[in-house]
């Protein structure tokens, strides 16, 4: 009589063959621990020798388990234990019973996808009590053979009473060793075979020595297999080259990697009742000795990660496909969904009655209503690990949620028409539970890559995709009638979203121009064109009285002289008229409608800084120039000019000029405001009369002034104060009319777009209160600040170290001149580090620190060996004047320091990048301090302000901190850092200088 044969290939058909991958074998080996009433299970892949180490605490396998159920196939050891009759231990701490995973008995040849060789260690417990250690030793490159029975292949089977030694490991090892070569002909086949098997020998007791550490290390109890612990244990040897694959992800399009979204979420994490049966954990171990956590509890979505999206549906399906549940749209209150699928017809359905649970996010962040930093949050996992999971008695069936397997169609209807299906695996969460009592009909297939296409699957499908199509349909299309509250409440986000945006392109533009004008200003300021334009007034001016002076005005009648008079007055006049002109372009008033970045709001106070300073030292005195070379020529020639009149008459002009101006921009407001003209009429004439009431009072005091009792200077000087007077009156009244007409114009411009400025504003209110919310997350994040003491805490704790090996050295350096010198270099570079590791705790007082005295000669040493290779490189000479090397000041030696080494540093880099710097820094001393020069380029008045702003650099990749940290560090220590002259025509120069009001450090 004929009997079947089994080849050894059969078990690598069954296993390795059946597997789509690792992710989905470890996902195997989660599910078989499970099975095993563990309570954890641990995957450790260790790069360095390329193994894979997989734990669990569950009830473990004796020698009978081995020998009869792990190394058969298709065992009936789990067969219909699931029924409600079957009753079994679960465990010395009699844990609820499970529904268990596996019933075919081959889920365990999934392994064999991990690594060609795989040593088990197990110990079982049993109501009895504990049995001894079962080691198992399987090279599964075995089964792959053609021409093999499985009889032929040979697995070691031993028990230990503890731990096995490394020898008992090799003994196991060779015993395959010795197979391998009796039953292998071929000679490359035997040689890769013993070489993977001499790779495997390792030692237990040391692995189970170094988990306890990694144990220690995060806190937890470590699964060895020691003393009373039980579990079992599989050691993996030389993985498959995927598993790095799939643990480093997706660089293009940022996924999650493929270990994350096979294996997280094993257990339901969604469900609002939650209690994880398993909690599975996996650690990448890299060579440094660090190790990444890739499956942490915490990072799979939630039931508060459902509950706070835009949308949320909770229910069920009974037995006849009908759905019966809640929907919330928007976060609006719950309404009751009852939804029928039109196929059932009567008859129960073949997949059975299942639970659904989702929740939804809007695909664009202008259109939600949840909490931006919580958007941000729940969408970052849903575009890793977004779709609709299936659960099964809590615990995940693949393939179902990963996002290239799209088993409802919702991406393939999305693809017609993304307006009309609303549902997308990147935008929602959720889970279909099923369980073995009500589902059982849904098996999963051999391969584990999701059920069976019978009709209960079948049904399931249908059922699932009516749902979805009918819910988009009903309350999320534009024709929805089901749902007014989802378009009213998108449409008043969108229109929300469109007026934050126009009010931002509009600022933009703005801040676009005023930038463009100031950096105008400022580059017509760094190339010194401005004082051109006073030289060139003020020379024309000059040239026109020299002229008047070479026609001899001695014998000039008293007619022509009277007219020289006047053509010198109107000289003077047409310059002043200049001079004040410039003094009006060259302003540029604070913007009123948008506020100003740091980087603005430096470079603004530089440029009014300038102007300040621009008025005072330039236009005045040149004006005083003109006035007093023409009052020199009248004088010459005989000429008596009233001084009244001639101030009257340039008063006068003045007045003409800038009412003018004024009447010009009260014309184009009124112009653009034609639609409320009366108003707008109203309220510039009242800004007009204003400013003339000012005029005419500033012409009534000169009325009452006789400037002719005066000496000129005294006269020219009351003079110059009603002009200015003026100057200031017209450039306030211009400002507020200026502004006035800019938001006249915006208002006008936002009505023609039927955009009105109470919906702009309502906008930004709502913008404010949601970042006023936000501020309780950054209040929560400003709390990670503690980490930053943990960290120097620490750090501290070795400069403890090199603080006491440091004193240690001292007496044998006080004695030894080679050594004392050693000695010194090895204390300020500790100092200087010390200072650093300070800067983890800037609100401590560091009171181990004590003042020394700190000479100019001991900081030029340490920044010249610190930098002496970038100086050759770059042939930058450092220099130092006598008074520095002279210098010294009672102070803390690694501040100072730390602070001169930024500076240095910064010096090298801008004087490498500009050829036309002077290849040269320079240490000099003033009576209370320092000053470190350079000949690189000089600091643009429109950065000069915010150098020494945390975050703010103007390096390519600098990061803002040298300069900032340095200020606040030697501010702590009552010094002051400035910067001494700014404009790229000087030199930088950096002062450190005694500040008297600064706190002292003690």
């Amino acid at each position: 009589m004929a009997k079947f044969a089994v080849r050894a290939r059969a078990v690598d058909m069954l296993g390795r063959q059946q597997i789509a991958g690792v992710p989905t074998a470890i996902h195997e080996l989660f599910k078989n621990a499970h099975d095993a009433y563990a309570t954890r299970v641990e995957v450790d892949f260790i790069r360095e020798l390329n193994q894979l180490v997989i734990r669990d605490n569950g009830l473990g396998m004796s020698e009978g388990d081995f020998q009869d159920r792990w190394l058969a196939l298709g065992t009936e050891s789990k067969f219909g234990v699931n029924s409600l009759s079957f009753s079994q231990w679960t465990g010395p701490n009699n844990l609820p019973l499970r529904p268990l995973m596996g019933e075919k008995g081959i889920g365990r040849l999934a392994i064999a996808t991990i690594a060609p060789v795989t040593f088990v260690l197990s110990r079982a417990v049993r109501p009895d009590g504990l049995c001894e250690l079962t080691a198992c030793l399987v090279c599964w490159p075995l089964f792959e053979l053609p021409g093999l029975d499985i009889s032929d292949i040979e697995v070691p089977l031993r028990t230990f009473s503890s731990l096995p030694s490394i020898e008992d490991v090799s003994s196991m090892v060779d015993e395959v060793i010795s197979n391998i070569e009796a039953i292998i002909p071929d000679i490359d086949t035997r040689n890769r075979l013993l070489r993977i098997m001499e790779g495997c020998k390792f030692d237990p007791i040391e692995t189970d020595l170094w988990f306890a550490n990694i144990a220690e290390e995060v806190e937890e109890e470590n699964l060895s297999l020691t003393d009373d612990q039980y579990g079992t244990h599989f050691y993996l040897f030389e993985c498959d080259e995927n598993l790095i694959i799939d643990i480093g992800g997706n660089e293009t399009d940022h996924s999650a990697p493929a270990i994350k979204r096979m294996l997280l979420g094993f257990g339901n994490t969604m469900s609002s009742d939650y209690s994880p049966p398993v909690r599975a954990e996996f650690r990448d171990h890299k060579p440094t000795g660090n190790f990444d956590e890739l499956i942490g509890a915490d990072e799979f979505f939630t039931s508060k990660d459902l509950l706070a999206g835009d949308h949320f549906f909770e229910g069920r399906f009974d037995e006849y496909g009908q759905f019966r549940g809640t929907i919330r749209i928007f976060r609006s209150e719950p309404i009751d969904l009852i939804l029928n699928w039109p196929e059932a017809k009567g008859k129960l359905t073949a997949c059975g009655p299942f639970g659904l649970r989702l929740g939804v996010i809007q695909g664009n962040p202008d259109e939600t209503l949840v909490d931006p930093e919580e958007y941000n949050h729940i969408a970052s996992k849903m575009w890793s690990y977004g779709g609709l999971y299936v659960y099964r008695d809590g615990i995940r069936i693949l393939p179902y949620g990963l996002p290239d397997f799209d088993w409802l169609g919702i991406e393939f209807r999305r693809t017609k028409s993304a307006s009309d299906w609303f549902f997308s695996h990147r935008r929602m969460a959720g889970y279909v539970s099923l369980n073995r009592h009500d589902n059982g009909v849904l098996n999963e297939k051999a391969g584990r890559e999701g059920f069976r296409q019978n009709r209960a699957y079948r049904e399931l499908q249908a059922i699932l995709e009516n749902w979805f199509e009918q819910v988009a349909k009903d309350f999320f299309r534009k024709s929805s009638e089901r749902s007014p509250v989802y378009r009213e409440i998108l449409d008043g986000k969108r229109l929300e979203a469109k007026r934050l945006r126009e009010r931002k392109e509009k600022a933009l533009e703005l801040k676009s121009r005023f930038r463009d004008e100031l950096n105008i200003k400022h580059d017509a300021i760094e190339s010194n064109n401005y004082e051109r334009k006073v030289e060139n007034i003020l020379n024309n001016a000059l040239v026109k009285i020299e002229k008047i002076k070479s026609l001899g005005l001695a014998e000039l009648s008293g007619k022509d002289k009277q007219a020289l008079s006047s053509e010198s007055i109107k000289i003077e006049n047409d310059a002043v008229a200049e001079f004040e002109k410039l003094g009006r372009d060259l302003y540029i008033p604070r913007p009123r409608n948008f506020s100003l970045s740091k980087n603005d709001t430096g470079a603004y106070e530089s440029y009014l800084s300038w102007l300040d300073g621009f008025r005072e030292k330039k236009l005045e005195p040149a004006v005083e120039k003109v006035r007093s070379s023409t009052n020199l020529l009248r004088e010459q020639v005989g000429v008596k000019v009233s001084r009244s009149e001639r101030a009257r008459n340039s008063i006068a002009a003045e007045v003409n000029r800038v009412e003018g101006l004024i009447s010009k921009n009260v014309k184009d407001i009124q112009n653009e405001t034609e639609a409320f003209k009366d108003t707008i009429t109203l309220h510039t004439a009242q800004l007009k009369r204003k400013f003339l009431e000012e005029t005419q009072f500033l012409q009534s005091d000169l009325q009452r002034r006789d400037l002719d009792l005066l000496d000129n200077n005294a006269a020219l000087e009351s003079q110059r104060e009603i002009e200015i007077r003026l100057e200031n009156s017209y450039l306030a009244a211009n400002n507020m009319l200026k502004a006035l007409f800019d938001q006249l114009k915006a208002v006008n411009n936002n009505i023609r777009q039927d955009s009105l400025p109470d919906e702009t504003i309502a906008a930004l209110e709502g913008r404010i209160s949601e970042l006023e919310e936000q501020l309780t997350f950054y209040n929560d994040l400003a709390q990670a600040g503690s980490a930053v003491s943990i960290l120097g805490h620490e750090l501290e704790n070795v400069v403890s170290g090199l603080r006491g090996a440091i004193r240690d050295i001292k007496p044998w350096a006080d004695g030894t001149p080679d050594l004392n010198t050693i000695y010194g270099r090895l204390r300020t570079y500790y100092d200087h580090l010390d200072s650093y590791i300070g800067l983890f705790s800037p609100l401590s007082r560091r009171v181990r620190r004590q003042r020394v005295i700190v000479t100019g000669a001991s900081i030029l040493s340490y920044v010249r060996e610190l930098f002496s290779e970038r100086l050759n490189r770059e042939g930058i000479e450092l220099r130092e004047t006598e008074s520095f090397q002279a210098w010294s000041i009672h102070s803390f030696r690694s501040t100072l320091i730390a602070a001169a080494v930024n500076i240095v540093d910064n010096a090298i880099y801008w004087i490498g990048t500009d050829r036309h710097a002077e290849r040269w820094i320079e240490f000099d001393a003033i009576e209370d301090g320092i000053i470190i020069r350079n000949g690189g380029p000089g600091v643009p008045r429109r950065a000069a302000r915010t150098i020494f702003e945390f975050g703010m650099s103007s390096k390519p990749s600098g990061r803002g901190m040298g300069l900032a940290v340095s200020r606040e560090a030697l501010a702590s220590i009552g010094l002051k850092l400035e910067l001494l002259e700014e404009g790229t025509e000087t030199r930088p120069a950096f002062m450190i200088q005694l500040d008297t009001g600064g706190e002292q450090d003690d």
